[in-house]
């Protein structure tokens, strides 16, 4: 450079100079900064042309290249690349596959020779991207990334398709960051099915690292997505990763994970906080219509520390995901596994796409565990989930350290209106040994519809233990009808008849429940009167209900809230009450009623108050009626 600018003759202007000098330094950056394209020409496991070559000499070029394929043969010919030993990329690089004219680059990694694992591509440098390719018959992983960020992995077969599956893992991250697998388009989506062996091997499978991207893929089903072919173990395994994302709401972004019959289930989380999950299709088909089972959807569970502010769903379209089909649970988290802020939105959950036929789960959601509290649902617009069809319960608590459990704004055993019957199979809501669970509330848009179920619309029990358990859960608001037992029940055995000054414990302190004796309609006001006997000095909560039928044991369901009082009770135990109540009833019904005490003890629906609105009478819209023998 001082060469040049010493041959430059003294008399030219400095800004000659300068024009020269510039010109220089760009010249040497743009030979610098551009990219060299290596074409592989053969199929050759190694020498010139061949794809380990090329990529031995993109190692050793600095900066991005670009590596594309342009192998003889017939248009439509899939060209079987033998690979004998792990194709190991250390430099940023571009793997494009076969032009349009050309059939598919098939890396085979079948080989008589290999006696140990090992994998297809592995990836140990950042800014590398994979398209195009269909990869398998490894004796270890398809792709592997180590120690990298930004690596794009899209359009790619990665598995059983026309061969054998890879024997590990189909993609496997270690301490990677900020990878993308797939996309929101057709072209970008990776089909990743048929991998492991021996009940070892995930489609995907991510330890460490964080901030993944996992968008648009089809795993553990066909090319289709209308059949079945499982990765042996789960289909996307994440073991202290944290911040990952599966699916999205923008329209292709959800991934089909079905399938996966043998191990824990469609989506694992282990010691992972900060997951996204949203707009996926887990346990069907790609269309929603059919099974194609998971043993659980998602499963998360947790060795040493909390799982928190994992979103499954959400509240905007597109986000919620239809979790159907899976043998065991739609939803579990599992004992041991659950911190603070994580919560279920929007998602579909038993049901086809349509929202109007069942595709069971064994059970729509559980929550074994978590002490901070587990959000179903919520009571913004759009946040309720659809726990319908399912062969069990449609949410089940258990397990005493289940704590805090909000269950807000969904419809639980109906169709996707809210109004026809799609039942849970047993109870709606089965809270066993569970604590300061908050079931509905009469906040706007807290309370569930829970309908149609095969038992009880809410069930409390001890399980096998004797403690006094299952407390503090309060069941407010909601919408509770034609469920084929009691709307409320503790411990499966019918009504729990009350008893004097209320001394006695079991589910919810086996809380007494009014006792309704009269009364009155009036245009839009309803006056209620009546007693309740519970233990001295101390507030509850009164909630009333009216519906169109009383259950066969005389006690009600709760169809339509009507509104709430607090009463205190007296030295003794007992209070009378009297209320007026903005709400209109018409026709004939029941009218039922609830207590919670100040710790959130909900009791069983009380006897039903029937009664009848004559509007053809003299005095049309007034009704009065006198509790009768």
């Amino acid at each position: 450079m001082n060469d040049l600018l010493r041959s430059i003759p003294r008399d030219k202007s400095p800004l000659l100079v300068f024009s020269l000098a510039l010109l220089f330094f760009l010249s040497f950056v743009t030979a610098g900064s551009t990219e060299t394209v290596y074409t592989v020409t053969n199929t050759n496991d190694s020498g010139d042309n061949s794809l380990r070559k090329v990529i031995e000499l993109a190692n050793g070029n600095p900066g991005h290249d670009i590596i594309r394929f342009n192998i003889p043969g017939n248009a439509f010919q899939d060209r079987y690349i033998d690979v004998y030993s792990s194709l190991i990329v250390l430099d940023a690089v571009t793997i494009e596959g076969p032009n349009q004219d050309q059939g598919p680059i098939v890396l085979n990694g079948r080989s008589a020779s290999a006696t140990t694992a090992y994998t297809g591509i592995q990836i140990n440098a950042s800014d590398c991207t994979i398209r195009g390719l269909r990869i398998g018959n490894f004796s270890g992983r398809g792709i592997s990334v180590s120690n990298a960020e930004n690596t794009v992995i899209k359009g790619n077969q990665i598995g059983a398709f026309l061969m054998t599956g890879n024997q590990s893992h189909g993609i496997s991250l270690f301490q990677a960051t900020k990878t993308m697998i797939g996309g929101p388009t057709a072209a970008d989506r990776n089909f990743i099915s048929g991998n492991g062996e021996d009940s070892f091997g995930n489609g995907i499978d991510i330890y460490q690292g964080g901030n993944n991207t996992i968008q648009g893929n089809y795993i553990g089903v066909n090319i289709t997505g209308t059949a079945a072919v499982r990765n042996v173990a789960n289909g996307i395994y994440i073991y202290s990763s944290n911040g990952n994302i599966i699916g999205g709401s923008a329209e292709g972004a959800g991934n089909v994970i079905s399938g996966h019959d043998s191990s824990s289930g469609g989506i694992v989380l282990s010691n992972s906080s900060g997951t996204t999950i949203q707009g996926n299709r887990i346990g069907t088909n790609a269309a929603g219509t059919a099974a194609l089972p998971n043993i659980n959807g998602i499963i998360t569970y947790c060795s040493s520390s909390s799982i928190d502010n994992t979103t499954i769903g959400g509240q905007e379209p597109g986000m919620g995901n239809l979790i159907s089909g899976n043998s065991k649970a739609g939803i579990h988290f599992q004992a041991g596994s659950t911190g603070e802020n994580n919560r279920m939105l929007g998602n579909t959950i038993g049901t086809n796409a349509e929202k109007n036929a069942a595709i069971p789960n064994g059970s729509g959601v559980i929550v074994s565990s978590g002490e901070s509290g587990v959000a179903i649902g919520g009571t913004a617009s759009g946040a309720g989930n659809l726990i319908s069809g399912n062969t069990g319960q449609g949410i089940y608590l258990s397990n005493e350290t289940t704590k805090n459990t909000v269950v807000q704004g969904n419809r639980i055993g109906t169709d996707g209106t809210g109004a026809g019957p799609l039942g849970n199979g047993t109870d709606g809501i089965y809270i066993e040994r569970a604590l300061g669970s908050t079931i509905g509330g009469t906040a706007s848009g807290a309370a569930n519809i829970i309908a149609y179920n095969g038992r009880s619309g809410v069930q409390l029990v001890y399980g096998d233990s004797p403690a006094p358990q299952v407390r503090k859960n309060a069941i407010r608001g909601n919408a509770i009808y034609g469920n084929a037992a009691l709307g409320i029940d503790f411990s499966i055995d019918g009504v729990t008849p009350n008893d004097s000054g209320d001394p006695d414990t079991g589910p919810n302190e086996l809380q007494n429940f009014p006792v309704l004796t009269g009364l009155q309609a009036n245009g839009e006001q309803i006056r209620i009167s009546g007693t309740l006997n519970s233990l001295p000095g101390k507030t509850y909560d009164l909630d009333f209900f009216a519906g169109e039928f009383c259950d066969p044991s005389g006690c009600g369901q709760g169809e339509r809230y009507l509104g709430s009082v607090q009463a205190t009770t007296d030295s003794g135990g007992n209070v009378s009450f009297q209320t007026t109540l903005g709400a209109r009833l018409t026709g004939s019904g029941i009218v039922t009623a609830t207590a919670t005490d100040p710790d959130g003890n909900t009791s069983e629906f009380s006897f039903c108050y029937p009664y009848t609105v004559n509007a053809g009478s003299c005095l049309s819209g007034v009704l009065m009626l006198l509790l009768q023998d």
